[in-house]
Parts: structure tokens; C-alpha cells; sequence
């Protein structure tokens, strides 16, 4: 029998909740997954395929391909925060198509953003930051969906720490 990726992702995901579940004292209905660059992608996949019920998402440096959008057709609304560099270099923020070895979309921020609004029901932004940061917090599904543009940032986790280099922004994805 065939497995794609993503369905291992699930079952690894779904056992060490089950084992966890078996050994700590967790809440299912607190389970929040956070991924950096593909590992955002696979948080996004998983609250697509709906097998691991999350109480929220973070992507950082992470945006969505076309084909995920095609995937979460009938996503559960689920309340997602995007921290992302407006520098980044492996997901641009615009967007872009990959040609090699297949081609496909990587959506930009504006466009990943605008997914997850429509799919809580969010009419329009309720408030924005500086740059292009924007929350969404009046959504029919009560889902919020919020996006934090970082300023000259990179492809990076941020953290706010003054011995952290990287992150001059003073970001904390912690």
C-alpha cells in the first residue's frame, strides 16, 4: 500500500499525540502547532487534512502552496498567526513558481493571509501594525487570523534576545 508524505507527517503526528496523551496530562483541546519554514507547511497540512484537531497555528517563515489552498477546500476554521521576514529569501513574500523538478505556486504573504481570513469568515482587517501587519479578530467562525511583516527580516526563527544577532527587530516568536 502506497503512503504519501503527508499521511506518514499525520500518523507520526497522531501517535506521539496519542503516547503523550498516554504519559502526560494534555488537553487535546490545547494543542497548538507551530512550524518554521516547511515545518509551517506540514502544521498547515496537518490542519487541513483535519486528522490532528489544533487549537491554533503559527507559521514562521512559512507560507502556503497552491495545491495546500486546493487541499483545505473545507478547512476547520482555525486561529493562525504568520510572523514573516519581509526579506525572506526562501519564501518570498510575493510569492513566486517553481519550475524544478515540478512546477508549482508558493502563495505570498497577502495571499496566504487572505485564505486563512476567508476561510474564518473574516470580512476585512479590524486593525494593522506597522508595515504591512494586519489581525483579524472579527470572524464569523470566531477564529482569528492575524500576520506580523518583519522589517528587513530574513528567512530566520525570531527571538528577542541581545545576544541574538540575527533578529534586530526585536521579534519574539517564542
Amino acid at each position: 500500500q502506497h503512503f504519501s508524505k503527508d499521511f506518514i507527517h499525520d500518523r507520526f503526528i497522531q501517535a506521539a499525540l496519542t503516547e503523550l496523551g498516554r504519559t502526560h496530562a494534555i488537553d487535546p483541546a490545547n494543542i497548538h502547532l507551530v512550524g518554521f519554514d516547511a515545518g509551517g507547511g506540514m502544521a498547515l497540512q496537518l490542519a487541513c487534512a483535519g486528522r490532528v484537531q489544533a487549537a491554533s497555528l503559527t507559521l514562521v517563515s512559512a507560507l502556503m502552496w497552491e495545491y495546500s489552498a486546493q487541499a483545505c477546500a473545507n478547512v476547520r476554521p482555525t486561529p493562525l498567526l504568520i510572523v514573516h521576514g519581509r526579506e525572506d529569501e526562501a519564501f518570498p513574500v510575493r510569492g513566486e513558481i517553481i519550475t524544478e523538478p515540478v512546477r508549482a505556486r508558493r502563495f505570498g504573504a497577502d495571499e496566504t493571509v487572505s485564505f486563512w481570513a476567508r476561510a474564518s469568515g473574516c470580512a476585512s482587517a479590524s486593525a494593522s501594525g506597522r508595515g504591512d501587519s494586519a489581525l483579524y479578530a472579527n470572524c464569523s467562525s470566531g477564529a482569528q487570523v492575524a500576520y506580523v511583516g518583519v522589517p528587513r527580516g530574513g528567512h530566520l526563527w525570531f527571538h528577542a534576545d541581545a545576544a541574538y544577532q540575527l533578529n534586530r527587530n526585536a521579534i519574539d516568536t517564542a
